[in-house]
Parts: structure tokens; C-alpha cells; sequence
């Protein structure tokens, strides 16, 4: 099994959806170790046309009110991680969490990362974007990723026994637990759906 592992939380419940597998990750005996890790986005404000300035002491305050609560919502949840034999410590971080995320995992030594997933594919990954496609794409570090508890992918295509020889290889890799992505990647089509 793995002996340290990283899990990024954002503070909501599909986050924490992972705390309960890290049991079955972590090596047993007392060698392997847990880092719970939060990210603190600078506060970032927007001016509207005639607005004031805030103030550099009201931008540090909201910045040192959002890492304190960060810290004490990472010591919870530490303290509820429960995993045999296992170090769980947490670790806040402040910047843009994709980046720090990919930084703090390359330099970390971390065996393993275990984070949550929304499961979107398509227009709403794209308009949305994904903290785990980007820590996906720029980490060394193996990533697990765990989709949200009744989160179960829909199947896109509609199989008919009339179609051709393409459908019935696709509904045969429908079928195929590997081949799952494609029920995420593909898209609809019109004609198919009537």
C-alpha cells in the first residue's frame, strides 16, 4: 500500500467524500502518514465602475480570516480522520489551488494523491474547469480519483439491434468497465436519441 498520501479538501461535503477510503489506501503498521491539505485563494476583488478601493488592512484581514478558517476547518477534520496506526496531519496552503496543489504534491514526497470528483464531461468541464483535470495533468505523483457518491455515469448512446456492425463494438465496450470514459466523452447525437 502507499505510505504517504495526499488529500486536497476544498471544505465541502464531495471533498471529504474520500476521508472514508483512506483506510484501505495507507500502509498498515504505523509507517504510513496522511496529509490533509486545504488551499486559501488570496481574497480577489473586482471595481466596479465608481467604487472605492479596499483598503490594504481590510484585504490582509480578509485574507488572515480566510486562513484561520481554513486551519481550523483542516485540524477538524484531522481530528476526525480516524485510520489505524496512521500520522493524519493537515497543511493550509494560500494561492491559486491548482498550482499550489501540483507544487506541494511534486515536492512533497507523496506516494499517492486521493481527491474527488464532480464527474462533469463536456460544456460544463469546459466552462467550469477542474481543479483535478489541472492537478491531473501537471502532477508526477499517481492521482485516484474518487467520483461522488451517486454520481453513476449515464450511458449517451441508445443501441439498437437494427444498427450496424460500429454500435454493437461500442455496446460491447459499454459493457466493459475500462472503457467506461467513453460514456463520459462522448456526445450526443440527435439522431440517436429519437
Amino acid at each position: 500500500m502507499y505510505k504517504k498520501i495526499m488529500v486536497p479538501l476544498d471544505g465541502s461535503k464531495l471533498a471529504e467524500s474520500v476521508l472514508p477510503h483512506l483506510e484501505s489506501l495507507v500502509k498498515e503498521g504505523g509507517q504510513g502518514e496522511v496529509v490533509v491539505v486545504r488551499v486559501v485563494e488570496p481574497y480577489n476583488f473586482r471595481i466596479m465602475s465608481g467604487e472605492e478601493l479596499p483598503k490594504a488592512e481590510d484585504l490582509l484581514r480578509f485574507d488572515a480570516q480566510a486562513r484561520a478558517a481554513a486551519e481550523k476547518y483542516v485540524q477538524a477534520v484531522v481530528e476526525g480522520v480516524k485510520v489505524n496506526g496512521v500520522n493524519v496531519r493537515g497543511e493550509v496552503l494560500v494561492g491559486r489551488p491548482s498550482v499550489k496543489l501540483a507544487e506541494y504534491a511534486d515536492s512533497g514526497g507523496f506516494d499517492l494523491v486521493v481527491l474527488a470528483t464532480h464527474g462533469r464531461s463536456g460544456v460544463s468541464r469546459w466552462v467550469w474547469g477542474s481543479v483535478a483535470d489541472r492537478l491531473l495533468r501537471a502532477v508526477c505523483v499517481p492521482i485516484l480519483m474518487i467520483r461522488a457518491p451517486g454520481c453513476a455515469p449515464g450511458i449517451l448512446f441508445r443501441f439498437s439491434p437494427h444498427r450496424g456492425q460500429g454500435d454493437r463494438r461500442r455496446k460491447k465496450r459499454m459493457r466493459n468497465p475500462f472503457f467506461r470514459w467513453q460514456e463520459e466523452t462522448a456526445v450526443k447525437s440527435p439522431a440517436r436519441n429519437r
